[in-house]
């Protein structure tokens, strides 16, 4: 999958978090809720962390984005409404593991590391990394880096990925992808790595200020997280999943959000019916 396709398509404390929305059913479909296990009887909990297009907090104050709107088809399955929180990578994932969320209604590379604390929903996004830089940085590749000062989120596998073979850089971390790209522009930093979708979208709405010095290789696939205690919840979320995607929802749902962004040839091997819907 082409990055540049995308560029192109794509046109406070631990549990003290900055703002809360419910969003989801009324009171007569609640009455139907199943059985799951809940932090909060009758809503599900889910915390998220700024990544447009996937979920970000809009200009009037609510989540929007691609995974509020699938998370509406399973909350219409379920008959459970999603009671959203914001916080950093970090917390979202402390907070899930201790039991004061239910999920984490984010984008997360499914790694080893991380299944060890919390179960995966089943994979909902394929996507690779990309380093950015300001244009009249001469920065093509990773041995480009050394000596620089490379930003990467707090929380995220784009930091793991940076300390780890960007042994000659500065690695400097940084709390959210906003301020990393206010640091980038003024030169505080030298490049900043993120998930590909972000990029794109970070390219999207910055015009000349950035461009994409080389796209990362994805290593895993992405998906939401959910508690290991919460087995009879990640099931029900599960099998919501399915029906949407076997319905044909889930497709209507990345067009909306993704457009011409090519569906990856991964996700259609987790999900066979995409590649059938397509081939309509």
């Amino acid at each position: 999958m082409s990055f540049m396709i995308a560029v192109k398509s794509v046109t406070k404390s631990l549990f003290g978090l900055s703002m809360v929305f419910c969003l989801g059913l009324d009171g007569a479909a609640q009455a139907q809720e199943l059985d799951v296990e809940l932090a909060n009887k009758g809503t599900i909990s889910a915390v998220y962390i700024q990544q447009p297009p996937f979920i970000s907090t809009s200009a009037g104050g609510e989540p929007v984005g691609w995974i509020v709107d699938l998370n509406e088809e399973v909350s219409k399955e379920l008959g459970i409404p999603f009671k959203y929180y914001t916080s950093d990578a970090s917390r979202a994932m402390q907070a899930t593991v201790a039991g004061s969320y239910d999920i984490v209604s984010s984008i997360l590379y499914e790694t080893p590391e991380r299944k060890q604390h919390v179960a995966f929903t089943r994979s909902i996004f394929v996507g690779g990394s990309a380093v950015l830089s300001r244009p009249e940085e001469a920065i093509a590749s990773s041995k480009d880096l050394a000596g620089k000062r490379v930003g990467a989120t707090l929380g995220t596998l784009q930091l793991k990925w940076a300390e780890e073979k960007l042994t000659d850089a500065q690695v400097v971390t940084q709390s959210s992808d906003a301020t990393a790209i206010g640091q980038l522009i003024t030169g505080n930093i030298d490049a900043f790595v993120t998930g590909a979708p972000q990029a794109a979208d970070i390219l999207l709405k910055q015009g000349s200020k950035l461009k994409l010095a080389f796209p990362v290789p994805v290593e895993f696939p992405s998906a939401m997280a959910v508690g290991k205690n919460r087995p009879k919840l990640l099931a029900a979320i599960n099998k919501a999943l399915a029906k949407i995607v076997e319905d044909g929802r889930f497709m209507k749902i990345y067009s909306k959000t993704f457009g011409d962004y090519p569906i990856p040839e991964e996700m259609m091997t987790e999900w066979p019916q995409l590649r059938a819907q397509l081939a309509r």
